[in-house]
């Protein structure tokens, strides 16, 4: 048996308040095609979105209909947002396609473009929606909160139901 002295201990760090950086993992969307978009999986899809107070993220199946058009409006609001803390991502659905799903992503809504603070989802845009715009809403997203909880705004609605 080895004595206490002998054993690896790993180094302790101290935490100096910032996140690690994220982007050491990332490589850019192979569809999407420019270096500020960054490919996003089931593994590092979290991470990434609570490392940034906003964060666009564009999901997509290359064979849909208006794929292209949604991703030449993302490309450019990409290419023109230089915001610290701001961020585009974009998910594959053909090849992740239970992170869409818990996304609240499926494929009658692709593409879609999906707002996020702080790692929470602020709301949901769907393919039409132009460059401008992207970069406004990323502008006006709320800050991020730390330790708070956030409540969902959507109430369940009974469909048939007779008042009596």
């Amino acid at each position: 048996m080895l004595k206490a002295s002998a054993r690896y201990r790993p180094k302790k760090t101290e935490y100096t308040g910032k996140d690690p950086p994220i982007v050491a993992t990332t490589t850019p969307d192979p569809y999407v095609g420019i270096p500020e978009v960054i490919a996003l999986n089931d593994r590092m899809f979290d991470n990434f979105i609570r490392g940034k107070d906003a964060t666009m993220v564009f999901f997509y199946k290359k064979t849909k209909e208006n794929s292209e058009t949604a991703k030449n409006s993302f490309i450019k609001a990409a290419q023109e947002t230089r915001r610290e803390g701001h961020a585009y991502g974009a998910v594959d659905c053909a090849e992740n396609r239970l992170l869409c799903m818990k996304q609240g992503v499926y494929d009658v809504t692709l593409p879609a473009f999906k707002l996020y603070s702080g790692g929470h989802a602020i709301n949901m845009y769907d393919y039409n929606m132009r460059a401008e715009d992207m970069k406004k809403f990323m502008d006006l997203a709320p800050p991020p909160v730390p330790n708070r909880v956030y409540k969902s705004v959507c109430t369940f609605v009974g469909v048939g139901r007779q008042k009596k």
